[in-house]
């Protein structure tokens, strides 16, 4: 728990080696680093605030930093799953601070090579923002285990409570509010189940007040469909832990975004490892036996009702792999640092990331595709299961050498991957007039 919302000051080596440190660091719900700022919200069991002042200090923090005023700023969001918190060594949370820094290397060489070939483009402020909630609510690990059921229902209400909704409507009203700027939220585990609670129904609300009952076709179609779901936030759920029935409604949304041209980026990106035993074992034999007397229409219904939203393959729309098979765990991120285990240091070896090799010069009003760097580790496949190249809707089977289990998300091929999406989505960001971007519809 952080005890108090104000800022500190962190010494990033400092917090590794002296323990007396983190309980100073720990004390506070906001760490400024040079490299990014970081920001802890918390909701009880209920889905209430733990403390609202947070969220307000956070915002204060936000408006009130230089470079974000200036320049903008990469929020990104991380909501966390089943066995983790918001302690200042919760292996989720020295991972996320690796990736901020990661993200800020290449935030940083993303505008040189921009500068380099058009007008003075500074770097946006990275900041982190981490969604603590009770994951890890007993501490005996056979209890851990035997806590699954509870915590998913947990992490539902809050989802389904209000305080979530307000978390993301009030995130993306500052991120408007500075310009240039975009909002990524990840969710991880129940984390990802919390967001899809908490987002669902209003992104089916706004897709139900602006999609037709027919489509036309090609260009006829008008401009508040072309680009439907251009937003400044981008939602990523990486292996989620709910049922594939809860996200049938939005399949049919994606098969029927015909009208999305190039313009459009991804709007929602759910990514679950075909090798992910939590939500293929414990969830199905849960679902198997909570849904044992309902009554389905059919076998598929029947199934999307058991199985997790990423192992359902009849709502999948990508696979991602990695490309060079023949690296070593070092070179993947696989090996775990054994002595940061017992530190307050990432245990995954983000450093190894490949830096990125970013068009030069950059793609006049591209395409988010076009933005990717060449010399990406992973391979995206072309979609199937009838949906389009430009679907703001993604459901995205990765390999078990891109994300090798449950919690196993910090591997570098998939940091990568991450990495290389924020920073494309960002590439083409609509409030960037230098950019050419438009004002497009947007979800609160």
């Amino acid at each position: 728990m952080r005890l108090t919302p104000r800022s500190i000051d962190v010494d990033l080596e400092r917090l590794q080696t002296d323990r007396s440190y983190r309980d100073v660091v720990q004390r506070n719900s906001i760490e400024v680093t040079p490299q990014f700022m970081l920001g802890f919200v918390e909701f009880d069991d209920q889905g209430w605030f733990w403390d609202r002042n947070q969220l307000r200090s956070f915002e204060a923090a936000v408006r009130d930093d230089d470079q974000a005023a200036k320049n903008g700023a990469i929020i990104v969001v991380f909501v966390h799953g089943w066995k983790h918190s918001a302690d200042c060594c919760d292996h989720n949370v020295t991972c996320f601070r690796d990736v901020l820094k990661v993200l800020q290397q290449d935030e940083q060489k993303f505008a040189a090579a921009i500068s380099k070939h058009g007008g003075p483009r500074k770097a946006r402020r990275i900041v982190g923002l981490y969604v603590g909630w009770r994951g890890l609510s007993v501490k005996p690990k056979v209890l851990r285990e035997l806590s699954f059921f509870n915590r998913k229902a947990v992490a539902h209400r809050i989802g389904d409570a209000g305080d979530s909704i307000r978390l993301l409507t009030r995130l993306n009203r500052l991120t408007k509010g500075l310009g240039s700027s975009r909002l990524v939220v990840v969710g991880h585990s129940f984390g990802g189940t919390l967001v899809f609670s908490a987002l669902a129904g209003k992104l089916k609300d706004v897709a139900e007040g602006n999609l037709p009952d027919t489509f036309p076709d090609g260009d006829q179609c008008p401009e508040r469909l072309k680009r439907l779901f251009l937003d400044e936030a981008m939602y990523i759920l990486v292996n989620p832990a709910f049922e594939a029935s809860r996200y049938a409604g939005l399949h049919e949304l994606a098969v029927d975004s015909r009208c999305a041209d190039d313009r459009q980026s991804p709007f929602l990106i759910i990514v679950g490892s075909k090798n992910d035993q939590a939500t293929r074992g414990w969830f199905q034999l849960g679902r198997r036996t909570s849904t044992l007397f309902e009554k389905t229409r059919d076998a598929g219904q029947r199934t999307a009702m058991i199985k997790a939203i990423g192992h359902h393959d009849a709502f999948v729309t990508h696979r991602l792999e990695r490309r060079t098979r023949d690296a070593v765990p070092e070179q993947t991120g696989y090996a775990k640092d054994k002595k940061a285990e017992k530190s307050c240091a990432c245990e995954y070896r983000i450093d190894v990331l490949s830096p990125a090799e970013f068009p030069d010069p950059p793609v006049p009003n591209p395409n988010w595709r076009q933005v990717l760097p060449a010399n990406a580790n992973w391979i995206l496949r072309d979609p199937h299961n009838g949906i389009g190249d430009n679907t703001p809707f993604m459901v995205v089977n990765a390999t078990e050498d891109v994300i090798p289990g449950h919690n196993e998300i910090y591997s570098s091929v998939f940091i990568e991957f991450l990495r290389d999406i924020i920073i494309a989505v960002n590439r083409t960001t609509p409030q960037d007039p230098e950019l050419g971007g438009n004002e497009v519809a947007t979800v609160d």
